[in-house]
């Protein structure tokens, strides 16, 4: 089930973050994360912030947020579903709403990399961030609506 992000979902989300995102980037330390809780924090205020609920509860596994802007600004679903489609739920739940999207990637997070592009998402740009020290790649996905033309 896809629904609205409230207020009792902050505390299992932000563990949840915690644990998928230090588990997809192995060369950040988990200080890395914790000094980003602000980042999701921030996610939480999006212009659209949807959560996905399993197993017929109405227990947060995952949340998508997007900016008005059109940017991708969080994913992630426990990691016990990673693979089961929900990620690809939540991304259905905004692509409708969505002209285009972008998002940012390490480089090391493969995992996501291949998700966005099994969804259409192309590289548009490297660009290095030396906090995590790798590239970070911008990556677009173009909607029906969009005259947006990315490399590949």
């Amino acid at each position: 089930m896809i629904r609205r992000l409230i207020t009792s979902d902050a505390e299992r989300l932000q563990r949840l973050w915690m644990d998928t995102f230090s588990q997809a980037h192995p060369s950040l330390p988990l200080c890395y994360w914790r000094a980003r809780l602000p980042d999701l924090h921030r996610c939480w205020g999006e212009e659209t912030v949807l959560v996905y609920c399993s197993g017929g509860t109405d227990r947060a596994d995952g949340m998508i947020a997007t900016s008005k802007g059109g940017e991708l600004t969080c994913l992630f679903v426990a990691r016990a579903l990673q693979g089961t489609g929900a990620g690809s739920d939540l991304l259905s739940g905004v692509l409708g709403t969505q002209p285009w999207l972008s998002v940012c990637v390490l480089e090391e997070n493969l995992g996501a990399r291949y998700f966005f592009q099994r969804h259409g998402f192309r590289e548009h740009e490297r660009r290095y961030c030396p906090v995590a020290r790798q590239d970070q790649l911008l990556m677009h996905r173009a909607g029906r609506r969009s005259n947006l033309r990315t490399r590949a």
